[in-house]
């Protein structure tokens, strides 16, 4: 009985030695995509503001107590609408004084002007000598040059008189008040702060890893809320300098045609379309692998459903896409998902 034991064992070994000592591999289950060529143009929606192209801080030209102001922060103004007003006794009375000087530089320069032609009348019946009537002459030049230095006075006197009054010189919103009647201000001191509602445009901020091909996209504008409201428009300037916070460039747009519907502080969609015409194979990020700063994707025999991989050369980014230059043609299946469990020539389970 002890023989006939050792012999089955012995009979057990050789059969185990004889049967396959390994299993087949399982399947990798995967995502996949098959990749088509399409242009790589898709447009990009960012949100903006309707801003004023102009902007501008008022204040009198000439000093004085305010004694009035006609207008709050928010209030619409018209070209040629007061907007605040200085006392103007002080140049009144000015301007008075240099009347009463003009009129009696006037009188002098007649009398000084009759006299000279009376001295040269008499010269030329030689009743006078030259030196005679040049000295008259000059007494008459000098009446006109009082005469209109006074001229020139009273002008400017009557200049700053107007200057008492302070008049918007073109449509617009006040955006702050910086004074108060009673006040005394000087000369050039911020009055109000006036928003131009000519010139409008379109503020929008633009992100940084797409700001080279967004500074040179095409353009639509759309009203929120009133899709029908199109406009076109072009890049009139972008900041130099990105935002701290967010990292990215105010883009300020100018408007085509723009219309009624267009109004200050509306919010507004913008749509940016590359100008870009050649085909592109697109594939998302998560396809990409790298190896030995070689770009490297998984592409999947569907005939066999075998992984293999291949090298690709990458072009521009799209948000979570990439373009594929080189490397795929269409129709492939590329694995997008499991492309880190892959080996060469490995059985793949393709999910949905």
């Amino acid at each position: 009985m002890k023989r006939t034991y050792l012999l089955l064992y012995a009979l057990t070994i050789l059969l185990s030695c004889n049967s396959p000592s390994a299993e087949t591999p399982e399947a990798c289950t995967v995502r996949t995509l098959r990749v088509v060529s399409e242009p790589f143009s898709r447009g990009i929606e960012l949100s903006g503001n309707v801003v004023a192209r102009y902007e501008s801080v008022l204040g009198f030209q000439v000093g004085g107590r305010i004694i009035s102001r006609s207008v709050d922060v928010g209030n619409i103004v018209k070209t040629g609408e007061l907007i605040a007003e200085l006392d103007p006794i002080d140049y009144e009375l000015q301007v008075k004084n240099l009347k009463s000087e003009m009129e009696s530089a006037l009188s002098n320069y007649k009398t000084a002007l009759t006299d000279e032609q009376r001295f040269y009348n008499l010269k030329k019946e030689n009743a006078l000598s030259q030196n005679q009537y040049d000295r008259q002459l000059n007494i008459m030049k000098l009446a006109q040059g009082r005469l209109e230095s006074v001229k020139a006075q009273l002008q400017i006197a009557q200049n700053a008189l107007q200057y008492t009054r302070l008049y918007c010189g073109y449509p617009g919103v006040i955006s702050a008040i910086f004074v108060e009647a009673g006040q005394v201000v000087d000369k050039g001191q911020a009055i109000v702060r006036l928003i131009r509602t000519e010139g409008l445009e379109v503020a929008v901020s633009l992100p940084e890893n797409s700001l080279s091909k967004l500074s040179h996209a095409q353009l639509e504008i759309s009203l929120w809320g009133d899709p029908q409201a199109k406009y076109k428009g072009t890049i009139r300037e972008i900041s130099p300098e990105a935002d701290p916070k967010t990292r990215t460039y105010l883009a300020k747009i100018h408007i085509n045609q723009p219309d009624h519907r267009l109004t200050l502080g509306r919010t507004v969609q913008v749509r940016f379309t590359p100008k870009i015409s050649k085909s592109h194979l697109r594939l998302p990020i998560t396809a990409i692998r790298w190896e030995r700063g070689k770009a490297m994707v998984w592409v999947v025999d569907k005939n066999k459903l075998i992984a293999m991989p291949r090298e690709v050369s990458i072009g521009p980014a799209l948000g979570n896409e990439v373009s594929i230059t080189s490397g795929l043609t269409d129709g492939e299946i590329v694995v997008t998902a499991g492309i880190h469990k892959l080996s060469p020539d490995q059985t793949v389970r393709i999910l949905d």
